[in-house]
């Protein structure tokens, strides 16, 4: 993080990782983004605007969409219930 130039760098294999879960969390039903949507979140609050996010090594399958959650999206089907619950 540089606040100088409002900039970030994150790695998603540190953020949330295969190796940053115990055996019993490594459940892909489970497993989310959520976390580095957290990140992003407290980075914004800090005053950071420009991000470069490194993908792979991601214990994840849920396409952002907990990441997505955590900034602010909400995710409807047709008649705009809410489908996806990543809380």
């Amino acid at each position: 993080m540089n606040i100088e130039t409002k900039e970030a760098v994150i790695e998603v294999a540190e953020v949330i990782g295969i190796k940053q879960l115990t055996e019993d969390q490594k459940d892909p039903y489970k497993a989310s983004t959520v976390g580095l949507g957290k990140l992003i979140s407290h980075l914004l609050d800090q005053g950071i605007e420009d991000f470069i996010i490194g993908l792979g090594g991601s214990a994840t399958n849920d396409c952002g969409i907990g990441m997505l959650s955590e900034l602010g999206i909400r995710f409807v089907g047709k008649k705009m219930m809410k489908f996806v619950n990543m809380e």
